[in-house]
């Protein structure tokens, strides 16, 4: 961990629409030796909860928990899960809800998202206004800016989705990474599969007004970026293809 910090004593949370098998993060961690040091994770269950066990997306839910307790072993986890309902995962509000109201976690991770302009009337709005009573309380909303490029569910062309197009949520995108084959760095850029673009809801918010090249028609998309794609090039130019990791 970067100048010792693990996570101790901080609080993350997971929100999704299926459980995940304890089993599958165990192995993961085992695996890549990595010693988790907080607590057990917790499970809220939210207007019921899904089954237990495999459900519809429980691959997601488990890459998520996996990532976090990776990335800080220290910290405490509460996984907030509601029913499967797809298209829009529209009952993500409930968590949102249930998170501000227990106010017991610094952190909420969603990494799903639908195309915001096919959300259903208003919604966009309630769930920014819940999380900014979740900011004023000290907890940080971030999700992911996708996977399918410039293109959501929903939508016809290019799109951003909600949550991530809120102003009061970290939107995250993805980049990629270039490495020699003896871990050199020697670029990264934005990667493909990332997705990205301007709101058509929400206007550009205080903290984006003054950024150079904003795009003033409305909220910009991601704010930050992490390595999403690792590219292994060979020592030398032109010898053999490259590697995607």
């Amino acid at each position: 961990m970067p100048n010792g910090f693990n996570g101790a004593g901080r609080v993350s949370g997971v929100a999704t629409d299926a459980d995940f098998l304890d089993i599958d993060l165990n192995s993961y961690l085992s695996y890549f030796q990595i010693n988790r040091t907080g607590p057990a994770t917790s499970r809220v269950l939210v207007d019921g909860g899904p089954p237990t066990g495999n459900g519809p997306d429980s691959v997601e839910t488990a890459l998520d928990v996996e990532q976090i307790v990776s990335i800080a072993p220290g910290t405490a986890l509460y996984v907030y899960e509601v029913t499967y309902d797809e298209p829009t995962n529209g009952n993500f509000i409930d968590i949102y809800n249930q998170v501000v109201t227990d106010n017991k976690i610094d952190t909420l991770n969603a990494s799903y998202g639908y195309c915001e302009s096919a959300m259903p009337d208003g919604y966009p709005a309630a769930l920014n206004a819940v999380a900014k009573q979740g900011n004023a309380l000290g907890i940080t909303f971030h999700s992911a800016s996708g996977d399918s490029g410039s293109h959501w569910d929903g939508c016809n062309g290019v799109a951003v989705a909600t949550p991530v197009d809120l102003p009061h949520n970290v939107g995250i995108g993805g980049t990629t990474l270039s490495v020699t084959s003896d871990g050199h760095e020697t670029n990264e850029v934005g990667w493909g599969g990332s997705g990205g673009g301007v709101s058509v809801l929400f206007p550009v918010p205080h903290y984006q007004a003054h950024v150079q090249n904003i795009i003033t028609t409305g909220r910009n998309i991601p704010d930050l970026a992490f390595d999403a794609e690792d590219v292994v090039q060979r020592a030398r130019v032109g010898i053999g293809p490259q590697v995607v990791i």
